[in-house]
């Protein structure tokens, strides 16, 4: 895999969806009836948001886009065992979530020191957006335990639901749930335990996001 580089490339941050853009169930099936531009066509929609996920996972933007390389390879080759009653984008994430843990177990690497590592490297948040003041609380989210901060980041940076989230991470929906509500609970608390002026400013921006609803007992 290719280590960091100073080399310019283009911004992979996730972008919003555009409404005339093609319907990607439809494109998946079309891919998986052999269609080579509708699978093209899935590439252009899931590429960035894909390298934005994995880099989250691996704290290495040049791996990221290896990896997510790797994934559409695979989702290629593995087209025909598509089943087209889930969405694309929870079989597709799914692949690129196991190649990612298989990168990091190949280099002895554990998800616990690529988090606690303090190198920035294009982290979630700034993929989010770098003008976004929603950044600040995932500045914030950055801290908390690794399966809090990736259900986080698929249901509110990818906006899968709970169940579509349970089929990438391999974890029931119940597991799912428990874990959405700790990580809202722990980041009420990292909001709370600020100054009063920037809390009430961040639980505000956490608020508005969908973060902090329901924290009272698992949704």
């Amino acid at each position: 895999m290719r280590r960091n580089s100073n080399s310019s490339r283009p911004d992979s941050s996730p972008q919003p969806r555009d409404p005339a853009a093609p319907d990607p169930a439809a494109l998946a099936l079309q891919a998986r009836g052999g269609s080579r531009e509708a699978f093209a066509d899935l590439v252009r929609l899931y590429a960035a948001r894909l390298c934005a996920y994995l880099d989250s996972i691996v704290a290495n933007r040049a791996d990221a886009e290896d990896l997510v390389q790797e994934a559409f390879m695979s989702a290629h080759a593995k087209i025909a065992c598509f089943n087209p009653d889930f969405a694309f984008s929870t079989w597709l994430y799914a692949i690129g979530r196991n190649l990612a843990f298989s990168h990091l177990r190949r280099a002895g690497i554990s998800i616990a020191q690529q988090a606690d590592s303090g190198v920035d490297h294009h982290s979630p948040e700034k993929a989010m957006s770098e003008q976004d003041d929603r950044s600040l609380v995932w500045t914030l989210a950055r801290a908390l335990p690794d399966a809090q901060r990736e259900t986080l980041w698929l249901r509110y940076s990818e906006d899968l639901s709970v169940d579509e989230i349970a089929r990438v991470t391999g974890r029931t929906q119940i597991h799912v749930k428990v874990l959405l509500h700790r990580a809202r609970s722990a980041l009420g608390e990292q909001i709370r335990s600020r100054h009063s002026a920037a809390a009430e400013e961040l639980y505000s921006i956490a608020t508005s996001y969908g973060w902090m609803r329901e924290t009272g007992g698992v949704s």
